[in-house]
Parts: structure tokens; C-alpha cells; sequence
């Protein structure tokens, strides 16, 4: 059982070293399609409906 605990507290601790280092970088997060920036101009989001900058 003090295995299962030391797996699950190495685990968290990875998670939570990640989710630091994500808010430190203050970069959004990004899907793999390329985010907002890989749309055209005027083609809107399929997912939240933001629309495309103009490049």
C-alpha cells in the first residue's frame, strides 16, 4: 500500500510541477489545430465562435 501512496504522491507532484510552469509562461494554451491564429480572416472558431485576426 506505501507504494501505491509514494506512485500517487510522485504523480501529483508532477502535475502540480506542470500546471506551475504553465502559469508561469503566460502563453495561452494552444490545440494542436494551431489555435485562433490558424484561422482565415472572418472564419469563426467551430468550437467557441471567436473570430480570426486579421493577419
Amino acid at each position: 500500500m506505501t507504494e501505491f501512496f509514494l506512485s500517487f504522491a510522485v504523480l501529483l507532484a508532477f502535475f502540480m510541477l506542470a500546471g506551475v510552469g504553465v502559469l508561469l509562461a503566460r502563453k495561452p494554451l494552444k490545440g494542436s489545430c494551431g489555435g485562433l491564429s490558424a484561422l482565415k480572416e472572418g472564419e469563426s472558431c467551430s468550437v467557441c465562435g471567436a473570430k480570426g485576426q486579421p493577419k
